[in-house]
């Protein structure tokens, strides 16, 4: 709840450590539909920088040591090292440029690639998922947009499904690992997955929302289901018409 912002909380603290943050209602396939704000004042799990915080963020302290009483009634053994604001799964790969991101509670196969992200009083900043949050990280662009065509795919579904016990298991880290996620080289067809992936990450965008059943979006999923079972079946020269 500390950590957790409302827009009020803004007027408080300094903006430089408040990230646009993912709930599982922010996320569907293809696209964010929202976002949270976060407070995360490290940029490594257990990372000392308590000093460096006062100075630099002298009001994101004091917020912080406000809630102090708070933040160390906090029990998991994950925060025995470091500040008394310390939080826990924070990396380098938290912090790279793309993170191809799915919910890990329930079967919720639902696949999109994250980066920055518009706020209204943050500007363009990195988005953070949240901690329901699963993700392959990745500083390519291109890389993160051809591996979220194949996890969309139907092949690629119809696997995690079959891994998930017919849908009945979460989509945990262990299930995704198991799946053939190739580089980008080995694949025939990966720019146009890629392309495709942007183009329906741009439909998801247009819409604002869960644009439903949206015949331009359906087309560009058809086309990378066609595309990936092609590859999958050993047809290196299929042909990928242009989507509108």
């Amino acid at each position: 709840a500390v950590f957790g912002l409302e827009r009020d909380d803004l007027d408080r603290i300094e903006h430089g450590l408040v990230y646009p943050y993912l709930k599982s209602r922010h996320v569907r396939k293809w696209g964010l539909t929202g976002h949270d704000l976060r407070l995360i004042p490290q940029e490594q799990a257990g990372e000392d920088n308590e000093a460096w915080l006062r100075e630099q963020y002298p009001e994101t302290y004091d917020y912080l040591a406000a809630n102090r009483e708070q933040l160390t009634d906090r029990s998991s053994a994950w925060l025995d090292r470091g500040p008394f604001y310390s939080v826990f799964g924070l990396g380098a790969y938290t912090w790279a440029d793309y993170k191809v991101a799915w919910c890990r509670l329930g079967f919720k196969p639902h696949f999109t690639v994250v980066t920055t992200r518009q706020d209204p009083d943050l500007g363009e900043k990195q988005v953070i998922p949240g901690d329901h949050y699963m993700f392959l990280a990745t500083d390519d662009r291109r890389t993160a947009h051809f591996l979220c065509a194949l996890l969309n795919a139907a092949p690629y579904q119809r696997t995690l499904r079959d891994l998930s016990s017919n849908g009945k298991a979460s989509l945990s880290k262990s299930v995704v690992s198991e799946l053939d996620l190739p580089p980008p080289a080995d694949c025939p067809h990966s720019d146009r997955l890629a392309d495709l992936s942007v183009d329906a990450h741009e439909r998801v965008a247009a819409a604002g929302r869960d644009p439903g059943d949206d015949p331009e979006l359906s087309a560009i999923e058809t086309e990378i289901d066609r595309l990936v079972e092609a590859w999958l079946a050993g047809d290196e020269d299929v042909v990928s018409p242009e989507v509108p």
